[in-house]
C-alpha cells in the first residue's frame, strides 16, 4: 500500500475529477476506492461508497464459497480451516501467538461466513467506557445505526425451544441466574425450512432467502442459501483505501505499512487498544439426559 497523489480537485497537482457531485480518483487509477476485506465492515463500506456513485474494488483473501463447499462438520478440517500449505482451504484462518490462538474469517464474506448469526447490541458498560465515554452519548448516538443494521440483516429472536434450550434454562435456574435466560437475537430468516422465497426485507430488491433448517451449522458455514483461487499477483490503484480486514488482519496490515515505511505516520497508539469478539466454545453431548437430540437448532439459539 503506497500513499498516492491527492484526490482533492482543489489541491495543486490533484488528479481527481468531479462527476455529478462525486469526486473520482482520475482516469489513471483502477478505482475510486479500494476496500480491503469483505466481511461486515468491508461489505458495508463498499455498499455505501457504491451507492454514492464511486467506482469500488474489494480485495479479499481466500475464495468465494458456494453452499456445497462448506464443511458438514468441524471435523472436516480440509473444508473448515485455511492453511494452504497443509491442504486446508476452508473458511477460518488459524493464527498462533505466544499466549493465544486466533481464528479469523477467510474468504468472500470474511467473518460473516461462520459467525453463528448472533447479533447483540452492546451492554451499557460499553457505552460508558472511559476510553470514549466523553466523545458522545453513545447509546443514543448508535441506536439508529443498530436499527438500520438489524433491519438489513433481518435480526429476530430465535424461534422455538429445543431440548438444549430447556437444559440451559434449567441450569441457569439451578445456579441462581434463571432470570438471565433469553432467546438469542440472530440474523436468520425463519420461513418454511429449506424453502427459498423472494427478498422479505427490502421490498424485493434484496437477495432471495432460504428458511432456516436448524442444522446448527452456523459456525461452519451455512449450506442452505446463506453463502455469499489463488491467481497471479496484481497491483491495483485507487484514490482512497478502506482497511476492514478484521481485528487481526487490519492490525497486521497497518503494522507492515508503518514499519515498512509506506505509512510511517500511523500512531503507535493504534496497537494499544484492541477489541474483538471472543466466543468460548463449551463441549457438549449431542444427546440430553433423556436421550433427545440437542443439536437441531441454530448454533446459538439461547444465552
Amino acid at each position: 500500500m503506497r500513499p498516492g497523489p491527492s484526490t482533492d480537485p482543489d489541491t495543486p497537482g490533484g488528479e481527481a475529477e468531479k462527476v455529478a457531485g462525486v469526486v473520482r480518483a482520475g482516469v489513471g487509477r483502477d478505482f475510486d476506492w479500494l476496500v480491503i476485506g469483505s466481511g461486515f465492515g468491508g461489505s458495508v463500506a463498499a455498499l455505501r461508497l457504491a451507492e454514492k456513485g464511486y467506482r469500488v474494488g474489494i480485495l479479499e483473501c481466500g475464495k468465494r464459497f458456494a453452499d456445497d463447499d462448506f464443511a458438514k462438520s468441524a471435523w472436516r478440517l480440509r473444508r473448515y480451516f485455511w492453511m494452504p500449505r497443509f491442504g486446508l482451504r476452508g473458511i477460518f484462518r488459524l493464527t498462533a501467538f505466544k499466549d493465544i490462538f486466533i481464528v479469523s474469517g477467510n474468504g468472500v464474506g470474511g467473518g460473516s461466513l461462520g459467525y453463528a448469526n448472533t447479533l447483540y447490541r452492546a451492554q451499557p458498560a460499553f457505552f460508558t467506557n472511559p476510553q470514549w465515554a466523553g466523545l458522545a452519548e453513545w447509546d443514543s448516538e448508535l441506536r439508529p445505526h443498530y436499527d438500520t443494521a438489524e433491519r438489513m440483516l433481518g435480526v429476530a429472536d430465535y424461534e422455538g425451544a429445543t431440548p438444549a434450550d430447556a437444559l440451559l434454562k434449567a441450569y441457569g435456574e439451578q445456579i441462581g441466574v434463571g432470570e438471565t435466560y433469553k432467546q438469542t437475537r440472530v440474523g436468520i430468516f425463519f420461513g418454511e425450512a429449506g424453502e427459498q422465497v423472494e427478498d422479505p426485507y427490502f421490498g424485493g430488491d434484496g437477495p432471495a432467502r432460504t428458511g432456516c433448517v436448524r442444522c446448527a451449522g452456523c459456525m461452519i458455514g451455512c449450506r442452505y442459501g446463506g453463502a455469499w483461487l489463488r491467481k497471479r499477483r496484481r497491483t491495483f490503484t485507487a484514490g482512497g483505501v478502506v482497511v476492514a480486514a478484521g481485528a487481526l488482519g487490519t492490525n497486521q496490515l497497518l503494522a507492515r505499512c508503518k514499519h515498512g515505511g509506506a505509512l510511517p505516520m500511523i500512531s503507535p497508539n493504534r496497537w494499544r487498544f484492541r477489541r474483538a469478539s471472543i466466543p468460548t466454545p463449551t463441549p457438549t453431548s449431542r444427546l440430553s439426559p433423556t436421550g433427545e437430540t440437542v443439536t437441531r437448532s441454530a448454533a446459538c439459539s439461547r444465552r
